[in-house]
């Protein structure tokens, strides 16, 4: 990565044999108590490009679990890359609000690269309610399930609603489209293929989001109390009429 040279007994070098030249250059080193952070080293492309494809090949022929998971740890130290993003704006309001936008975009892609993308816009989470199991006929279960199913939706209510469209109607013509990539674009104010469109959302986002509020709703119940501020009449809207 650096252009440096290995020094051991094995390759018939010792400390004393090293020379400045063997140490190899980067343009950048970063250097923090859990990880160094190396920018424009000075090695050769060629040699990395036949590092990475021996690893790959190491890779593809280990069994052992343990062996595999250290040899892609090393390939992508290897293959990966880094870059510089620089945000600048013209008042200091502006340069803020760029830059959180930016650090957005990089968590995002993080999310992305660990667990992959879906349809975005709460067509996601509209079609998980397909697989929700069917609750018994009378009961607190079937309350909680109802709930749930409810839940899912008012995403992609709440955001259909604020495009100016009819909250209701858009839900039922996700769910009647009978695809997982189908959903509601806001810009096009169309139901069509979000995949196609690239309306897309992190997996690892989506996924928390609906973890964390199915927590907190566990634990509103079982204390059985809850704080709310009372909004003044004529505000925003309350929410799909079947949550009421």
């Amino acid at each position: 990565m650096t252009g440096a040279t290995v020094v051991s007994r094995e390759r018939g070098l010792e400390a004393g044999d090293v020379r400045w030249e063997d140490l190899g250059t980067a343009e950048r080193v970063i250097v923090t108590g859990e990880e160094t952070i190396l920018l424009g080293g000075g090695g050769s492309p060629e040699k990395l490009a036949a590092r990475s494809a021996q690893l790959r090949r190491f890779l593809e022929e280990e069994d052992d679990a343990a062996r595999r998971r250290d040899l892609a740890a090393r390939l992508a130290q290897v293959s990966g890359g880094m870059r510089r993003l620089q945000v600048g704006a013209v008042t200091e309001v502006e340069a803020e609000e760029t830059r959180t936008r930016a650090e957005d975009a990089v968590a995002a892609a993080r999310a992305v690269m660990q667990e992959g993308v879906v349809p975005g816009g709460g067509a996601a989470l509209l079609w998980t309610a397909r697989f929700v199991h069917e609750p018994p006929s009378v009961g607190d279960e079937r309350i909680g399930v109802r709930a749930l199913e409810r839940a899912l939706s008012a995403p992609l209510w709440q955001i259909s609603q604020n495009a100016g469209c009819d909250g209701p109607e858009i839900v039922e013509q996700v769910r009647q489209a009978g695809s997982p990539s189908s959903g509601f674009n806001a810009e096009t104010l169309r139901v069509e293929d979000l995949a196609e469109s690239g309306v897309m959302d992190p997996t690892r986002v989506v996924r928390a989001g609906l973890l964390h509020a199915v927590s907190i709703a566990g634990l509103i119940l079982t204390t059985e109390t809850l704080l709310a501020e009372v909004e003044e009449e004529g505000g925003a809207d309350e929410g799909p009429e079947t949550d009421r």
